[in-house]
């Protein structure tokens, strides 16, 4: 009768540092690689770019030198108008960018591939925002240059840094509502979805240089558009609504939120 001995146990060595750490200079430069290569991606992408700048630009035209006509402006008026076109020209980067270029890109599937890759998976989403803050600063340099030698505004040199400053870095809560837009809705349905935010949202906020019905006017306070608008005022020296500070929280609050509940979402469905 045969004893059948029992097979020594296979013990493979600890592997140590099986996913080292990626250095810091590496690190960087996956950021700054995507990031660069997402501008570049936009400015070739005309369907997206010429409607993105021309819209406010057309806008502020009319508005801002076609119904002034010869007459001077009020200088505190002009100011105001500027600020929110301004303001509607940072607001669609945000949105639409991600609310619909992260939705096709879920949808067909290059996000898995992203996520797939030894790279960092925030570096598409730090690279959508750089391109999102490159194209709105593109528009406020081209609409406050436009105001200071067609529309007459005066602007200091101090406003116009403090206006594009707020401008840049207000497009940070409006690329957390279109990333939470992008990972809720398929390609297709997000143009719709981001339409019937979007819209909305600039009219009955109060950027536009008509008044709202007096129904209104206490709910625009709602709209995170609004708060934008009320530091770009401040940052203009006008007399705002509301503190500053307070706007500025509820932005913060508002990015805050919307980030969270698009990384529960692609945590859970990708």
């Amino acid at each position: 009768m045969s004893t059948v001995m029992p097979s020594p146990s296979l013990t493979l060595p600890a592997v140590r540092n099986a996913s080292p750490r990626m250095p810091i200079s590496r690190l960087l430069r996956a950021y700054w690689t995507e990031a660069r290569y997402e501008v570049l991606r936009t400015l070739r992408t005309p369907a997206f770019l010429i409607p993105t700048i021309a819209l406010p630009v057309m806008l502020y035209v009319f508005f801002g030198i076609v119904l002034q006509g010869s007459k001077p402006p009020n200088p505190q008026i002009a100011l105001q108008v500027l600020s929110g076109f301004t303001m509607f020209s940072v607001i669609g980067p945000g949105v639409f960018g991600l609310g619909i270029g992260f939705a096709m890109e879920r949808q067909h599937g290059i996000v898995t591939l992203k996520r797939a890759q030894p790279m960092p998976f925030a570096a598409n989403l730090i690279g959508k925002l750089f391109s999102a803050m490159s194209i709105s600063l593109l528009v406020i340099t081209l609409l406050l240059t436009i105001a200071t030698t067609f529309a007459h505004v005066e602007l200091t040199a101090g406003q116009a840094a403090r206006a594009t400053l707020v401008g840049v870095l207000g497009v940070v809560p409006f690329c957390a509502l279109g990333l939470l837009i992008g990972s809720l809705v398929s390609g297709n349905g997000a143009p719709a979805i981001v339409n019937l935010i979007f819209f909305p949202m600039i009219y009955l906020s109060g950027l536009f240089p008509f008044p709202l019905p007096k129904a209104l006017q206490t709910a625009a306070m709602i709209w995170p558009a609004f708060h934008l608008n009320q530091l770009s005022l401040a940052a203009l020296g006008l007399p705002t609504q509301l503190n500053p500070w307070i706007s500025a929280e509820v932005l913060i609050g508002f990015a805050g939120v919307c980030l969270y509940f698009a990384a529960r979402r692609l945590m859970r469905v990708g």
